[in-house]
């Protein structure tokens, strides 16, 4: 046994080191005397086996409508969305109706099925638990005549799951199968968070929706601060679509309670970071993911409270080494928005260092990497303009390289230009740049709709800056009436043309 456990583990590990997002697998159960099969899914994010964070499990039998490749590509896309779920391992038992062994008659198990419960106790979920070092929060998955058995675990095996996504569960008669809480269910339902999601398709047989409704009312005694019920009857769903149609709430359901948000009215946001911890620590045994989706909340909530030592420790709980360079950037531009420029500083190089090293073949990354450049020379640098005058020059350096992923908007032109009209500073130089971004680059109609377009009026406003700074107030003049024809609201245009006239 101990060496099929260590050939299972090896091969485990060979397969997620190719990188592969799932692992066919098998265990032989000496409850079943046979062995399983089952596939476990990883998310596209999915740090691997290995990782020292715990990672909540979806269970489900492949029975029905339930499929791993769509559960896998579902909670991707939702993460994609930034939608607040965990990552999440998926693991899909193969197993039969005879091997379940459930019995619309009694809701009871056969032999088997009994064997196969013990299995999953005391074989399956270990296995997985350890060899891929995920939290004990599991949440089964079942439909139809697999949500039915489903129903069996919930009423007699309270301790195996957390989370129950019940699709559509079969029901043949009105107390046939029964659906009764024993003492023991209750008492541990009201003191343990657990989450119920039941759904049914409008168009399904009455008899599901009456059992669905039937559970309902069973659970509704249930301390409703530890036991979570959501039942839906789906528009449009069938018996065949119910998946589809119901997998985005059963999540949001289950998962509730993994938000950065604490529905309270805390001023103090490392309290407000420190009670969420708890909070996801308890449910889910997990921690915070260190992603934009948690990070940026409790950033902007120090930021709107001018919370400068708040903001400090924020950064300092999300910082990971598996932040992504533009992570980095943001934590830099937090900081500046707080005139924190050292620890702005500190950021927008660690971002620079990711980025140059690892992500300069990626869609945004050298952008990243202009943005970071620009950051430092007008937020931290804006007083030492040799320092700042340099970073804009190595982003001039990178925009000349042929790297297919810059966008050659020219606004690397405008920030010199743009910097040495502040500092009076290669003024001359920072004309010509300025010159050549309104010659070549001032048309900005086909720029993607994320990047940010400079106002025409504002690099003609730099233009005649510059030139009143070289003694050349002619040439400065019918750039202020451009920029103001252009923008009558540009105040500091208007200034400027009203002292020279």
């Amino acid at each position: 046994m101990k060496y099929l456990f260590f050939l299972l583990f090896l091969y485990t590990g060979i397969q997620k080191l190719t990188a592969q997002d799932k692992i066919e697998a098998q265990l032989y159960s000496t409850s079943l005397k046979d062995s399983v099969k089952y596939t476990l899914y990883f998310p596209e994010d999915w740090e691997g086996w290995d990782d020292a964070s715990k990672h909540p499990v979806l269970y489900a039998i492949n029975y029905g409508v339930i499929t791993g490749d769509y559960l896998q590509a579902q909670v991707s896309y939702f993460r994609k969305r930034r939608l607040t779920m965990p990552n999440s391992l998926i693991v899909v038992i193969d197993a039969s109706m005879k091997r379940m062994g459930y019995s619309y008659e009694t809701g009871n198990l056969s032999a088997e099925g009994l064997h196969f419960v013990d299995f999953l106790k005391k074989e399956l979920i270990p296995s997985i638990e350890k060899t891929h070092n995920t939290s004990t929060f599991r949440t089964y998955i079942g439909h139809s005549f697999s949500a039915s058995f489903g129903n069996y675990l919930f009423l007699n095996e309270p301790e195996l799951f957390k989370g129950y996504i019940m699709l559509a569960a079969e029901k043949i008669a009105e107390e046939k199968p029964p659906f009764h809480l024993s003492n023991y269910a209750k008492d541990y339902y009201n003191h343990q968070p657990t989450f119920y999601y039941a759904a049914v398709g409008q168009f399904d047989l009455q008899r599901r929706r009456n059992y669905a409704k039937e559970i309902q009312k069973e659970t509704g005694s249930l301390d409703t601060s530890k036991f979570f019920f959501r039942y839906d009857s789906l528009s449009l769903a069938d018996h065949g679509n119910i998946l589809t149609l119901a997998i985005q709430f059963a999540l949001e359901h289950t998962y509730q309670f993994y938000t950065p948000y604490s529905a309270k009215d805390e001023k103090d946001v490392v309290k407000d970071l420190q009670a969420i911890h708890a909070r996801i620590d308890d449910i889910y045994g997990i921690e915070p993911e260190k992603n934009f989706t948690f990070y940026n909340p409790f950033a902007q909530e120090a930021i709107k409270n001018n919370d400068k030592a708040g903001l400090v420790e924020v950064l300092k709980y999300f910082e990971s080494n598996r932040l992504k360079g533009w992570n980095l950037m943001q934590f830099g531009q937090y900081c500046l928005r707080l005139q924190l420029k050292e620890k702005a500083k500190y950021y927008l190089g660690l971002a620079i260092e990711k980025i140059r090293h690892e992500e300069m073949n990626s869609n945004l990354g050298p952008e990243n990497l202009l943005s970071c450049y620009s950051d430092l020379a007008f937020g931290v640098y804006e007083k030492e303009p040799e320092k700042g005058w340099d970073y804009l020059l190595k982003g001039l350096t990178l925009y000349q390289t042929n790297n297919k992923y810059l966008l050659k908007d020219g606004k690397v032109y405008f920030d010199l230009g743009k910097f040495s009209a502040i500092n009076n500073y290669h003024v001359k130089e920072g004309l010509q740049y300025l010159l050549t971004y309104v010659s070549d680059h001032a048309d900005t109609s086909n720029l993607p709709s994320y990047q940010s377009r400079i106002s025409n009026d504002v690099a003609y406003y730099y233009i005649a800056k510059n030139y009143l700074q070289l003694k050349q107030p002619k040439k400065a003049k019918p750039y202020l009436i451009k920029a103001l024809a252009l923008n009558k609201e540009n105040k500091a245009a208007d200034q400027l043309l009203k002292q020279i006239q």
